[in-house]
Parts: structure tokens; sequence; C-alpha cells
């Protein structure tokens, strides 16, 4: 018996019951004061006709002819069939009546008849079955809801996990109604049990309360009636909207370290103390009078952009603009602020009595994958994060295959030609454009890194003008970031992130040294080195993070002050020149073994990225350019060896531009050998390679090469 005809059933008895035991005990008058008898005759007329309505629901079949299963569906049914002989006989007493009252008599007499009827042993032994088919609903409804074998509950739990899975709060609705009837269950079965066993000795005030508690019942059996007829669809349009590795970008950025960027969010109070801390912590370093000097004149910026966005947070409209150089943190920026607490709480003072709807997306295009690098892609993060967070708007944004899959429930084959490209930025079109939602909705997007795009500069402005309109829309405001290069945007609501980092530099590249095992060798010097480092960044994160860590691989080797200082001062202030700097100074075969790493994730022809077991059967094989691969299975201790051994050579040899990143939705669905990726740490490393001439020369050495044949080589053997 599937949920809804079980429901269905259950309201149906529900509705019976009630209706018959208000009639019996008085509740619900066959008379009216004052009325004549034809009159009365015509409302039993209509009780009568209630009552043969009743019968046929009563006895209606599972409309999808399943017959029932367990114990407590083939209980209900019966039930049903009871409630159905019994919605007979009641009709045939009250036509009894209506015959017996006769055209002219008074509706006193009426009256009289109707409640001398209800003294009868008949009508006492009716009472009594409304109590027992309560009794055995409430049973038969609790079974149902909690036995482990029954198809109900398996289904329900099917529907359920299935919103869970897509991350729906339906899925919460959904549980919380079937807690909610169960609870009315259980309290209702509970209470029964305190009654005497003897039926002459039943409290009538409380029977009566019992009966009242199915309206109860019945309330909550039609918000699952309605929650399992919307939730199936719901989930539906969530999974054509869903594509994977739609988190994957957002999840690969670094949360900020040592509480770096924070300030940008905090209150002023907060702000003035970590100001002050972060000050003695300066003023307790060698060379701080120089240090301050450098750091200490940034705080009014740090304090001018930190208000700036708050006020836009809590009051502000339109768009705000994060602006920075490559490498300057703004994707971990963003991130640390679409998670942030603070944000939410200036955000929902902003949105008042609306609903409150944040939603984010990570332009990626490290990796070349290509819904994170489309407009298309945008669309469906956004439709599906604003969608599972309100699913009820989901009628709304998509009309046309809302209506299609009512029709066609168990028929997913066509839904694709219905989620198209052009489907979906229809939909995020509605989104942003209909006035109804913003009355009653809020949204707040925030996109990071619109230079990467994947379209031509031209499209790329186009695109950002495209978002200022959008954001115009009252209700509808946006917090995006890029390269310095797009200017669209009013200064009036920009920061320049470069120019705002020198104490997170500051204390990132600090912190760094100082959780390191080998400290105690540079315990003496390295403030020093720290303060050089924070000069030459000039805001930019990467290119702090990349030269402390190589400092940080001569110091495991015990280099002397003298050795570290000339590593420092010889680094490139370009990141591109420092990369080569780095690659440089590899021996010739790990240098050419590094090239093939790099080549192999710059030419992934596949929107996914590299498998690093896949990875280490490569870089196993004799010939680079035309690998043998031993792609034997890897058991458990196996896999996390050649994942610790990858993720050793990635720093080695690549020098930290390729990176090791976890993936637990492949792991947990495919198994430990599918946990880890290789990608580029930045786009920068991307963009280093890209280069025309250097991409000619990477590729120049590996002239048998086929990017193709490897990369679909690896794919087959890593799906088998």
């Amino acid at each position: 018996m599937d949920p809804l005809t079980a429901i269905s059933l259950a309201t149906n008895i529900i509705s019976f019951i009630d209706f018959s035991w208000n009639l019996l005990t008085g509740s619900k008058e066959l008379h009216e004061s004052g009325r004549q008898t034809t009159k009365e005759n015509a409302r039993i007329s209509h009780i009568v006709d209630d009552l043969a309505e009743f019968a046929l629901d009563l006895a209606q079949d599972d409309p999808h002819g399943n017959q029932p299963k367990s114990r407590h569906e083939r209980a209900l049914s019966l039930l049903a069939s009871e409630c159905h002989s019994l919605s007979k006989e009641l009709a045939a007493i009250l036509e009894k009546l209506r015959m017996t009252s006769g055209k002219n008599s008074r509706w006193r007499s009426l009256k009289t008849t109707w409640e001398s009827m209800r003294r009868s042993d008949e009508i006492a032994s009716i009472e009594s079955r409304l109590n027992r088919y309560r009794d055995q609903l409430n049973i038969r409804l609790l079974g149902l809801m909690s036995d482990r074998q029954s198809s109900f509950k398996l289904q329900l739990d099917a529907i359920q996990e299935e919103a869970r899975s897509l991350w729906s709060s339906s899925a919460a609705e959904l549980k919380g109604i079937r807690e909610d009837v169960t609870s009315l269950l259980r309290v209702a079965t509970v209470k029964d049990d305190d009654f005497s066993s003897d039926e002459e000795e039943l409290d009538e005030e409380r029977t009566c309360r019992f009966f009242e508690s199915l309206g109860n019942i019945s309330a909550e059996l039609r918000k699952l009636e309605q929650a399992i007829s919307v939730v199936p669809r719901e989930t539906r349009v969530l999974q054509n909207l869903y594509f994977e590795y739609i988190f994957t970008r957002h999840d690969s950025i670094d949360d900020p370290c040592h509480g770096t960027f924070k300030w940008i969010t905090m209150p002023d109070s907060e702000f003035r103390e970590y100001l002050s801390n972060l000050d003695q912590e300066i003023d307790r370093a060698p060379d701080s009078p120089v240090i301050h000097y450098e750091i200490r004149p940034q705080a009014r910026l740090m304090d001018e952009a930190r208000r700036l966005l708050r006020q836009w947070l809590t009051y502000g409209e339109g768009i705000f603009h994060v602006s920075g150089k490559a490498g300057s943190g703004k994707s971990t920026l963003m991130k640390s602020i679409s998670s942030d607490a603070e944000t939410t709480h200036c955000l929902r003072e902003w949105a008042g009595d609306k609903t409150l709807v944040v939603a984010s997306f990570f332009f990626w295009r490290s990796d070349r994958r290509g819904l994170q690098l489309s407009l298309d892609g945008l669309y469906r993060s956004i439709l599906f994060e604003v969608l599972r967070k309100c699913p009820r708007l989901i009628p709304e944004i998509f009309p046309h295959q809302w209506k299609l899959m009512a029709l066609n429930p168990g028929n997913k084959s066509f839904e694709t030609d219905f989620f198209r490209p052009q489907s979906i930025k229809h939909a995020f079109e509605s989104l942003v454009g209909k006035q109804t939602l913003s009355r009653s909705h809020a949204f707040c997007f925030f996109i990071d890194g619109l230079d990467e795009h994947e379209a031509h500069a031209f499209d790329q402005l186009k695109f950002a003008r495209q978002l200022r309109e959008w954001s115009a829309e009252s209700g509808i405001k946006m917090c995006v970031s890029s390269r310095p290069e797009i200017d669209t945007f009013h200064e009036t609501q920009r920061i320049h992130l470069h120019d705002l980092t020198l104490r997170d530099v500051y204390k990132f590249s600090r912190n760094m040294f100082e959780k390191d095992e080998k400290f105690s060798l540079v315990e003496n010097m390295y403030l020093g080195l720290v303060k050089v480092i924070v000069s030459n960044a000039e805001g930019v994160f990467i290119w702090a993070c990349l030269v402390t860590q190589y400092l940080l691989v001569e110091v495991s080797r015990h280099a002397s002050s003298e050795r570290l200082w000339q590593t420092l001062n010889s680094a490139p202030p370009e990141l591109d020149a420092l990369y080569e700097q780095m690659l440089s100074k590899l021996s010739r075969e790990d240098r050419r073994r590094a090239d093939y790493m790099l080549l192999l994730v710059l030419t992934n022809p596949f929107p996914f990225l590299m498998n690093v077991i896949a990875f280490s059967w490569i870089m196993d094989a004799e010939k680079l350019d035309l690998p043998n691969l031993n792609t034997d299975c890897v058991y458990s201790i196996e896999i996390i060896l050649r994942q610790k051994r990858v993720k050793g050579q990635l720093q080695s040899l690549t020098k930290g531009l390729l990176h090791m990143i976890s993936n637990e939705q492949d792991g947990e669905l495919y198994g430990p050998a599918f946990s880890k990726r290789v990608s580029f740490f930045h786009r920068t490393a991307r963009d280093f390679l890209e280069v025309p001439e250097r991409k000619v020369k990477l590729i120049g050495q590996f002239p048998r090469f086929d990017p193709l044949q490897v990369h679909s080589l690896l794919w087959v053997s890593e799906s088998s």
C-alpha cells in the first residue's frame, strides 16, 4: 500500500468516525429549532447522502492496484471495510427515522424520536464499535508509522532520504510532520490504556476528548499527504539542477588560517580588541617599530572597509564589490563572509519580516570544469541553493516542469529536455525578476571570481552589467569578487583587498613559522624574515604562503641564516617568476617528472579532477609519454600509502603548484580509492602554464604524449 493510499484511507476512516460519533452523541443535530419536519427530513437526507459518500470512499481500492502487505496495512483495509458496513447501518437507521416521522409530524416529534433511538441498545452498540474502531485506527496508524517492515514506512523513509541527500529543507519538514503524527497517536494510545476495562464505567468526558483528538490527527495526516505528494517532485527538480562537484570549489577553498579575515565582519568593540591584541603581539617582537611603521597605518583602511561591508550587509542594496590582485585571498574572504554568523545576523536585520535566503557560487577556472566555469553552472548552483532551502518556490520558478511532473509522476525520461540551459536561465531570471517573490523573500547572493567566468573580456563585462541590473530589484543584492580589471560597479561599495591585508599576511606568515616543528632553529630571527615577507608580498597571500613554505623547507635542511636571507631576497616579486624559480631548482630528472605532472593536470579533457590513485599509476610507469599502467586492485592500506606518496611528490616536485584535495562525496559513494583528487592549488598556477610559449615548451618535452589517449586509459582503468 503506497503512502498516499494509506493516508487517504486513514483520513476517510477518521472523517467517518468523527462524523458518526458527533451524530450519535448529539454534537451534530438532525433538527433545527423552529423548522418544519419537511426541512428536517431534507436535513436527514443530506446526512444520509454524506454517509453514502463515506461508504464510497471507504470502499475504494488502491488506485495503483497494490495489495496490502504488512499486518497493519491489512488491518487498516479491514477496518475500512467495517466502517463501510457501519456507514450503511447508520444510513438505514436514519432512513427509518425519516420514514417514521411522517410528512405531517412536527419537528419536536422528530427530535423526541431521535433522542429515544439514541438511548437504544442498537445505538449503544454502534457507539461501542466506533470506540473500538478509533482504538484500532490509532494502533494501526502507529504501526504503519513505526513498523520497520511496513511498506508505508519504507516508502516514507525513501522519500525523506532522497530529499535529505539533496539537502532539501523538505526532508526536515517531512521528518517533523511524521514525528508529530506519531506523537499524537502515542498520546492517544497511552491515554486509552488509562480507561477502565468495563465499558459502562468509561469516562464520557474523556472519551469525547479523545474523539476530538482525531481532528488533530487528521490535520497532521493531511499535512503528511500534502508533503508526500509534493516532496518527490521537489526532489526531482533539485536532481535536475544538481551537478557533480557542485560544492567542490567551495570545499577546496581553505578556511582562513589563524583568524585572518575575521576582522572584516566584526562589530566595533571586537574589532578594536582585535587590533589591540595584534598590536601587543607586534610590540613584543624585535624590530617592532619597523613593523608598526609598515602595518599600523592600514588600521584606518581596514576599519573603513569593515564599516562599509557591515553597512551594506545591514542596510544596503545593489552590489558590493571585493576587488583584489591575483592571489590576494578573494575566494577565502568570500567563503568566510558568506558563511560567517555575523554576516547572517546583519542580513537578517536587512531582511526584516521577509524570509532570508543566502546562496553562493564560486567560479573556478583552475581545472576547466565545465559548469564551474559557465553561467549555466552559476544559474544551476544559485537555483539549487535557493530552492533546496525554499522548495515551496519551485512551482513558481519552474511552473511548466512542475505541471508535467504531476501528470507523469513515475516518468523521468522526458525531464532532461525541460532543464536545458535556456530553461535554467529563464528560471533564474524568474527568480531575480519576480516582484511577488521579493515581497516575501530577501535574497543575498555571493559570487566569487567574475573574471574566472569562461568568456571573452567583453562577455565578462556584459555579465557584470547584467548582475548590476538584477541587483537593482528590491529584495535582491549581491556580493561579488574579481580582479581589478572588472570595475563596472560603484566605487562607493567596493573594497580593494590587497590594500587591507598587511596584518593578515603578518599573522599568517608568523604562525606558519611558529607552528613548524623546526621553529626552534629560527626562533631568534624569524620575525625579521616575516617583516620582509609582509613588505614584499604587497597584499598577495599566495606569494607570502609560497615563500614562507620555501623558507621552511630550507629550515628543515638546517640552512644557515645567511642562506635563508639569500633565499628570501632572491624571491621574485611576480608570481610567474616565482613559480619558474622554484621549478628551476629541481634536478633535470625531477624537473621532467614535475613537468609531466603539470602537463597531465593541464591537459585533462574531462570535467572531473584526476584521481590520486590513477595519478600514482602514471607516475609508476616506466615511460611517461606512453605509460603501461599497472592497475592491479589496491587494498585499503595500499590506497593510503599511494595517496601519501602522491601528496609528497606533489609538494616536492611541483613545489606546491599541484595539491591533493579531498572528495568526500565520491569517497562515500565509491570507496576510499576515490576520496582524493589532484588539482592546481590556485588559478595563478594554471595561468602560469597557459602562457603560450611555456605551454608549447612543456608539451614539446613529450612528443608522443596524447592527452586524450592517456586520460581515457586512466578513466577506463579507474572505472573498472
